[in-house]
């Protein structure tokens, strides 16, 4: 790196010099020391490195906690004292210290080009004094001020505004994860506020809000503009008519929809034909993911009578969820049969993952042979496309492998929602990485997640 600062070589050679050494680093704080010290170094390297210096900052290191306010104070006085948070497109702050809910809004006011933003536990704070109102107002405001933002997680808030306001403020957002709020004045139709953007990425996780009718729910499903990805989990106002008909809306929203998601939500309203009919809307559809919850006897409802069809999925899951022990004692599901009949109907399905779950209890040994023996079955079945076996995909027509889960194994999308949020994997909170198409660097290549430890003043 110091050769680097001697040559004189050409701007476009430094910028393809940074640009890979960013990109390929596997040291984020030896990143961080290079790049300041190529930016003292000479004023035509300062005015090239310092955008990438300040593109990606990561405040949430493991090793030294002890700092970590300090800092924080430290790049609030830099930012706030300079024109340098023009270049900041990432902030990770650290989740796990009380002095973020404090400051966070304090230094991204200084960032107007923010693309993501992690660590913040809580936008919004909840207590109920004067203090606190005005405080939350001061973050919404904030908030919608980072009209640059491409990812976001609005998860466990109170909002101090109504919804439509908020979603609403950022054009460029790309992906969105929202759920579990409390928003007075809200309602779905607040929901219509995302049309119009650049909106890719869908999560509702625990969402729901007030409604005057029951129909207003899939009515606001229905009004989503077109997305690659829309994942439904445990928000139950909604079904799957609603995304039949937000797939209809056009034939952009039929082809662009590629993976579609609706966990852990209620079997009756959503039956059989329901998701034959998805599968017949969503002309793009490459995965689809499904698990219902089954309370006593509700069955799957009308089954389609052509079967599930698609011209394009390739990976199908299914999970039945079961109440109660009472609720998965009539055996085999009949949703696995209908999978069964179908499996010539989905000419490019590569991968078909099973499993169940019955609440109430502990321990299903056993179930599963009950519940997927029909499956096995057809695997046994000469003819059949259907292997357990991944060796045998290719040979004497076998395409489709079969995955049967583990009962009680499950995605923890509560989990997965906080690593979403405060930028960290598991309960160590382990820093997760960002780089290539997650992000961009100052020349627009891609960025990669950097520990900024410059702020020791």
């Amino acid at each position: 790196m110091a050769a680097v600062s001697r040559l004189p070589v050409p701007p476009e050679i430094v910028h393809e010099i940074l640009r890979h050494l960013s990109l390929s680093s596997d040291c984020a704080s030896c990143l961080q020391t290079d790049l300041a010290a190529l930016s003292l170094s000479s004023k035509v390297l300062h005015a090239i490195a310092t955008p990438y210096l300040y593109s990606s900052i990561n405040l949430a290191t493991l090793h030294d906690s002890s700092t970590y306010e300090h800092r924080l104070h430290s790049l609030l006085h830099t930012l706030s004292s300079s024109q340098l948070g023009e270049h900041v497109q990432r902030l990770q702050l650290s989740h796990s210290e009380e002095s973020t809910e404090r400051l966070w809004a304090k230094i991204a006011a200084h960032t107007q080009n923010l693309r993501i933003l992690q660590g913040v536990e809580t936008f919004f704070p909840t207590e109920s004094d004067d203090d606190d109102d005005e405080d939350a107002m001061e973050s919404a405001r904030v908030l919608q001020g980072l009209r640059n933002l491409r990812k976001l997680v609005v998860h466990q808030e109170e909002l101090p505004v109504r919804l439509s306001q908020l979603l609403g403020s950022w054009p460029e957002l790309e992906s969105l994860v929202i759920g579990d709020i409390t928003a007075d004045g809200s309602s779905f139709s607040d929901l219509s506020a995302l049309g119009g953007g650049k909106l890719r990425e869908l999560f509702f996780y625990d969402f729901d809000l007030d409604y005057a009718t029951s129909e207003e729910r899939d009515d606001a499903i229905a009004s989503l503009p077109a997305l690659e990805t829309l994942e439904i989990e445990y928000s139950l106002g909604f079904s799957l008519s609603g995304v039949t008909r937000f797939l209809q809306q056009s034939p952009a929203h039929a082809d662009r929809l590629k993976t579609l998601a609706f966990r852990q939500q209620l079997r009756r309203g959503n039956s059989a034909k329901a998701v034959a009919e998805v599968l017949e809307a969503a002309q793009g559809l490459r995965k689809l993911d499904l698990s219902l919850i089954r309370y006593g006897n509700d069955a799957m409802g009308d089954m389609p009578e052509e079967g599930l069809a698609s011209q394009t999925l390739e990976e199908l899951e299914w999970r039945g969820i079961y109440a109660s022990h009472e609720a998965a004692a009539s055996g085999n599901d009949e949703f696995v049969h209908l999978l069964v009949n179908s499996l010539r109907q989905l000419p490019r399905l590569a991968r078909l993952t099973v499993g169940h779950e019955i609440r109430g209890r502990a321990g299903a040994e056993g179930e599963e042979l009950q519940m997927f023996g029909a499956l096995r079955t057809e695997c046994d079945r000469a003819g059949s496309v259907l292997t357990e076996d991944a060796k045998e995909i290719g040979k004497n027509g076998k395409r489709v492998l079969l995955v049967i889960q583990e009962a009680g194994k499950d995605e923890n999308w509560s989990e997965r929602v906080t690593e979403m949020k405060r930028g960290v994997a598991g309960a160590e909170g382990t820093p997760m990485c960002a780089g290539g198409k997650d992000g961009e660097m100052p020349d627009g290549e891609g960025d990669g997640e950097k520990e900024c430890e410059l702020w020791e003043t």
